[in-house]
This record gives structure tokens, C-alpha cells and sequence, in this order.
């Protein structure tokens, strides 16, 4: 992570981010450690549950949190051969506390630390590789641990209160953004951890559905990605390749239905579409409409889950249930949507 982010990073952002849900050799260590404290996932501090357990006991389960994650990435971390400098350490630990409290006040608190620790934005380069850094050690997160969802929410929050702080202006390749408000470096950053094993990807393409879905950030091209290569696209035959695919979809549809539908509103579709559209709205072969995000495409997407969720469907049970919640998440949203506009 010793790199300047203004100019090794901007040459990753150029290359092609394709999703590929393959399982990578390399990333074994990643994949297997997922696992590990999957436990984690049942420390609430809201529901019934709660009743049970006392501050004390709660207290000595988030702080076994706290250590585990930190360790876990740590762990990684060493695994991939990554340089650790106290730098990397104190940040990680800020988004650790951020995530073991479960609370707003832990997520706020973190934000207020991660602004408090930010160099002076005057110096640009320092500035922009150490923001770089925050965006890197968060995202290594959610690909690692990101399958529980107590971990994913918490971030997000996280981001929420840190883009309420204003730090000020910062130069960005040429640009004036604001920090934290316009989330430099973050879309550079995120790009690194597209193509990666199975789990990751999903975790990837789920932290990035809850971001659309809070405004945060409008990954469109990856959404689009995501739904065609599943939905519009034959299915793969390679074993696991069309549960992936469809379970990622359907995360985007779980996480982000609104922003969609919200989006395919605004492009009726009705128009040629020019030759200058995005590559990423380009359509797959099943799917005969326009190529753009419009009310037809997001028809045939419900017809398509639908169909993928029957018992002659070769996906996985889990699967196919899957594709049936996210047709009806659809059909919900559009139900909702239809009454505002009429009232």
C-alpha cells in the first residue's frame, strides 16, 4: 500500500472491472478464513436477544470482536505480503471499534477519528495516498468479513457520519473534491477488489448495492454488470459459476431495488439510443429491448428471476429461492412506487 495513489492507482482505475466469480488460486488463505468467525454474527445489541445478555457479558463478546477482525486481517494481511506500518495499524484499529460497538456512537466516534487523524489536505500527496490507505483497509474488510451483515452496516454507517465531517478541499488528479463529502480516491480504491474469488466478489458487489442504496456512491456500470451477465446472458455450465451470478444479482435487487427502479424511470427507453451510451449499459442476448436502464429492461428482469426460481431451474434451492425473494422485492418497490406517483 506504500504507492502513490495519484498515479498507480489512477492506471488501475482505467482497467476493465469485469466480475468474474471464479475462485482464484491465490486467494485460498482469504476464502478459508472467512469461516472463522462467522459466530460473530449472532452478537446483536437490539431484538429480544438483547434482554439476555447483560452489559458486562456483551462488553467481553465485542471486545473478543474487536481482537478477532483485527487479527484476521492482520493474518491476511501477512499472508499476501502486504507491508505494515503503524499507520495501517491505528487505521484498522478505528474501523474495528467502529464495527465491534454496533452502535451510531461507535460508528460517529470512528468518523471523528479517522477526520481527526487525516494529514493537512495541503499536502497533497501525503493526503491523498493516506485517505487511499482508509479506503483500502475498509474494503479489506468488507471482502473478508463482509458476509456478515452486522459488518457491512456498520461501515456504511461509518462512511455516513465521515462524509458529515468537512475537512475541506483536496486536489484529486487536477480536481477540487471535498473531504470527506465527495469520498476521494474511493471509486480508485474500490476498483482493486473486483476480480477476486467467489466470496469476495459478492461481498464486494453487496457493500456496493448497500452505498447505491444510501447514496453513498451510484456504482452503475457494476449493478449493470452484475444483472446482465446473470439475468440477460445463457446461464454457465460450470459448476457453481450460474448460483454465483444470480445470488449477486439478487443481492443488487435486495440492497438497491429503489435506486433502480428509480433510474429506469428517469430513461423510458422509448428513444434510439445514442452511440456514445456507456459500454456497461450495453444489453445481453436474452434480453431483446433497448440498451439502456429503462421500464423494459427491468420487465424482463422480473420475468427472468422469475423463471430462474422454478424447480426446473439447474440452480441451487437456496438459490432459486433467491431469484423468487428478489421478484417479489421488485414487484413490491414497483407497487409502492405506482402509488406515490398516482397519489
Amino acid at each position: 500500500m506504500e504507492r502513490d495513489a495519484q498515479a498507480d492507482a489512477k492506471v488501475r482505475a482505467e482497467r476493465s472491472s469485469e466480475p468474474n466469480g471464479e475462485s482464484a488460486t491465490k486467494d485460498n488463505a482469504r476464502s478459508t478464513t472467512q469461516l472463522q468467525i462467522a459466530h460473530i454474527a449472532k452478537i446483536e445489541t437490539h431484538g429480544p436477544a438483547s434482554k439476555e445478555v447483560d452489559s458486562e457479558t456483551l462488553a467481553a463478546k465485542l471486545a473478543t470482536l474487536e481482537l478477532e477482525i483485527q487479527e484476521k486481517i492482520l493474518r491476511r494481511y501477512d499472508l499476501d505480503g502486504k507491508d505494515i506500518t503503524p499507520e495501517h495499524i491505528t487505521v484498522l484499529q478505528v474501523f474495528v471499534r467502529g464495527i465491534a460497538g454496533i452502535t451510531p456512537e461507535a460508528a460517529k466516534e470512528a468518523a471523528r477519528q479517522l477526520n481527526v487523524l487525516c494529514p493537512p489536505l495541503n499536502q497533497t500527496g501525503w493526503a491523498n495516498n493516506w485517505i487511499y490507505m482508509v479506503w483500502l483497509i475498509m474494503l479489506d474488510i468488507v471482502v473478508d468479513i463482509g458476509s456478515i451483515d452486522t459488518v457491512q452496516e456498520c461501515c456504511v454507517r461509518i462512511l455516513e457520519e465521515l462524509v458529515q465531517c468537512a475537512k475541506g478541499m483536496m486536489d484529486v488528479w487536477g480536481s477540487k473534491l471535498r473531504v470527506w463529502r465527495d469520498l476521494p480516491v474511493f471509486p480508485t480504491a474500490f476498483h482493486e477488489f473486483w476480480e477476486n474469488d467467489v466470496q469476495s466478489w459478492k461481498n464486494i458487489n453487496c457493500f456496493a448495492a448497500r452505498l447505491m442504496r444510501s447514496g453513498l456512491a451510484s456504482d452503475y456500470d457494476q449493478a449493470i454488470t452484475a444483472l446482465r451477465i446473470a439475468l440477460e446472458e445463457d446461464m454457465n455450465t460450470l459448476p457453481g459459476f450460474a448460483d454465483c451470478r444470480t445470488q449477486v444479482a439478487c443481492l443488487w435487487i435486495k440492497h438497491a431495488s429503489k435506486f433502480l427502479l428509480r433510474w429506469a424511470l428517469e430513461s423510458p427507453g422509448l428513444a434510439e439510443v445514442a452511440g456514445t451510451s456507456p459500454s456497461y449499459l450495453e444489453a445481453g442476448p436474452l434480453y431483446g429491448g433497448p440498451a439502456t436502464m429503462c421500464l423494459q429492461r427491468w420487465g424482463f428482469w422480473i420475468e427472468r428471476l422469475e423463471m430462474l426460481g422454478k424447480e426446473a431451474s439447474v440452480l441451487e434451492e437456496d438459490t432459486r429461492e433467491m431469484a423468487l425473494q428478489a421478484a417479489r422485492t421488485i414487484r413490491n418497490v414497483e407497487k409502492r412506487v405506482r402509488r406515490l406517483l398516482s397519489a
